[in-house]
């Protein structure tokens, strides 16, 4: 097994929590991975973020921060939706909130040959429809070089499938829960650096 973890960061506090928590526990490597957005104008803010916080683990994380690779940069906009990866996401907005990122997501995956990606969804236990709706009932908590965390089985069924090359380790955490643990570790710091609005001011 890959000593590898494909983390999408995009500097907002659910991934950059996830971050923190994989250089603190794990041994793995961790590559970044971030889809530019030209379209949205978050995108140079998130950037920014990013390169604060990376610098930040550098100057407070020295040996921990051997651990983090330099963040690969795709395009969402330039990413091709698979035909197989629509027809699933069409099925599957009928039962829950799934975003138009999940079937780009996929796509890109398999285009880029990424096995597995880390996805930092929040859960929300008292909100319905959404994202984990889908994935509560399937999800089995695999050994993965990030620890063991919320997968789907390989085997799973479409429409589902469209899923399976992501992992959820946050699916179970609330932003509350992570501000606690992040208060008790003492990353308050860096996590006061995160952004993510779609319009910034």
């Amino acid at each position: 097994m890959s000593n590898i973890v494909t983390l999408l960061w995009t500097g907002g506090w659910d991934s950059t929590f996830r971050l923190l928590q994989l250089l603190h526990d794990t041994d793995a490597r961790v590559q970044p991975l971030y889809l530019v957005d030209e379209e949205r104008n978050s995108t140079p803010r998130e950037i920014e973020s990013m390169r604060t916080i990376r610098k930040m683990i550098q100057e407070k994380m020295p040996q921990e921060a051997e651990q983090l690779l330099p963040t690969d940069y795709g395009s969402y906009r330039a990413t091709t939706m698979e035909p197989h990866h629509r027809e699933q996401w069409e099925s599957l907005k009928e039962r829950g909130r799934v975003g138009l990122q999940y079937p780009i997501l996929a796509s890109y995956a398999e285009q880029e040959g990424i096995e597995r990606m880390e996805l930092s969804v929040e859960g929300r236990s008292n909100s319905r429809s959404t994202i984990i709706t889908v994935l509560d009932p399937l999800v089995e908590r695999q050994e993965t070089p990030g620890g063991v965390v919320p997968t789907l089985p390989q085997e799973v069924e479409p429409p589902e499938a469209m899923l399976k090359c992501f992992s959820f380790p946050t699916m179970y955490y609330t932003k509350l829960d992570m501000r606690r643990e992040a208060e008790r570790r003492e990353w308050m710091p860096i996590m006061e650096q995160t952004r993510f609005c779609h319009t910034p001011i």
